[in-house]
């Protein structure tokens, strides 16, 4: 769910940064930017020891 919620602030990032005068790409690499960290996030939350099942 937390990624759902991720691409959707980045989108959102995106217009508004493009609606106040950002450049398209500019705002664009942000948003992909917090994509890419989201999905970093996600994966690796995976090995957490945390998260790991005791046998």
């Amino acid at each position: 769910m937390g990624l759902a919620y991720a691409i959707t602030a980045s989108l959102s990032l995106w217009i508004v940064l493009w609606a106040l005068g950002a450049k398209a790409l500019d705002s664009f690499l942000l948003a992909a930017l917090l994509m890419i960290i989201a999905v970093t996030v996600h994966t690796l939350s995976k090995y957490s020891p945390a998260k790991r099942k005791q046998r």
